[in-house]
């Protein structure tokens, strides 16, 4: 997939619009414009123009309409999910909930009616400018994960979730398919059963003091390699 990360510069948000409606382009472009400098608006009429502009450009969000001629906002969406993941915001005058929940189900980050009064671009600007600096740090995160030289793993519910580029080259494996149902496979058998418990005693206890602790892997060629792993429980509640 191909990824949106840092932009070419922190002050400038480019935006594409996608609506048939050319007076909606005009608007859109105008208060968002007055709104703020840092915006800079490409407007498209047919949706598959757009599919093309992703793939050939640089753009921190796509704002799209939802009844279009072509195709509609949720079904260009639907496309640009399967090699983007530009942020994108459904931005529509004949929405209902049901729309908003296929549009969240499918990965649209955002979700708002078309109103008349001049205000509203403002919170349409305000939405954008959010879905742009949660996608920018969010990229910034997964770029440190994986430039790190240390191999990373996270396991819920014992099954790995992900893994650096870092672990991926250590064992010497493509990704995380590698794994298999048993995500101690590389760990040789003497050391398993002590991992294994290592894992239960931090999902068990209330309070954890972080340790370093040796294991012996193998790597796909067979070779033994000796780690130290230090092993942390993280709270997520997203």
């Amino acid at each position: 997939m191909h990824q949106h990360g840092i932009a070419h510069t922190n002050d400038v948000i480019r935006v594409l619009h996608v609506d048939d409606d050319p007076n909606q382009q005009e608007f859109l472009k105008l208060f968002l414009s007055e709104s703020s400098n840092k915006f800079e608006v490409n407007a498209i009429t047919d949706p598959e123009d757009a599919l093309k502009e992703i793939k050939e450009n640089y753009y921190d969000v796509l704002v799209t309409d939802f009844i279009m001629p072509k195709i509609d906002g949720i079904q260009l969406s639907k496309k640009v999910r399967k090699f983007s993941d530009i942020p994108i915001i459904l931005y529509t005058g004949q929405g209902s909930e049901e729309v908003a929940e296929a549009a969240f189900t499918l990965g649209v980050d955002d979700y708002l009616r078309k109103e008349m009064e001049p205000s509203h671009y403002q919170v349409l600007a305000n939405r954008i400018k959010n879905v742009v600096e949660k996608n920018r740090i969010d990229n910034l995160y997964k770029t440190v994960i994986e430039q790190t030289q240390e191999a990373l793993v996270i396991v819920v519910d014992k099954k790995i979730v992900f893994g650096n580029n870092a672990l991926f080259d250590l064992l010497g494996i493509q990704g995380l398919s590698d794994f298999g149902e048993d995500p101690f496979r590389f760990v040789i058998p003497e050391d398993r059963e002590k991992l294994m418990k290592r894992f239960e005693k931090i999902h068990n206890e209330d309070t954890f003091v972080k340790e370093l602790h040796s294991y012996r892997i193998n790597d796909t060629s067979g070779k033994i390699i000796h780690v130290e792993v230090s092993t942390s429980p993280v709270k997520y509640y997203g």
